[in-house]
């Protein structure tokens, strides 16, 4: 897990407009679910890092320069492309997961994990509510 270490480094409250799920200063309540490169209808390429391809590199993760190495979701455009979260996924981790938002195609308060493989995606997140919080707004 990454240590923010001072706090000057933790982002002022972000703002959600329109959004129902907000359950206080920059916590919220979505769907979680998986993703992976290899779906029939996936390129490998990231909407906010295109270049990025997770594809052809078989990578899940990404070298955040203040976070370190994190790990890769899609959200609406309610998050900021570089958008910094942190949640909780047991099958994963027995820590905090934390991910940066490098990816569109999910609504609202949603967030879509990237995964490995699309059988992995419904074995280790399948669907299910969570909560997470937002460590940083964009890059």
């Amino acid at each position: 897990s990454v240590i923010v270490k001072s706090e000057e480094e933790k982002p002022k409250q972000v703002v959600v407009s329109n959004n129902i799920n907000v359950l206080g200063a920059n916590k919220y309540k979505g769907d979680l679910t998986g993703y992976a490169a290899d779906c029939p209808a996936c390129n490998g390429t990231l909407a906010c890092k295109p270049k990025y391809d997770v594809y052809k590199n078989g990578v899940v993760t990404y070298p955040d320069i203040t976070y370190g190495d994190v790990r890769i979701v899609a959200s609406s455009k309610n998050l900021k492309c570089g958008s910094i979260i942190k949640f909780n996924l047991k099958t994963i981790s027995s820590e905090p997961v934390y991910a940066i938002v490098l990816d569109r195609g999910v609504l609202g308060t949603d967030i879509d994990l990237l995964v490995e493989t699309e059988s992995l995606a419904s074995r280790i997140v399948g669907r299910r509510t969570t909560t997470y919080e937002v460590l940083r707004s964009g890059w």
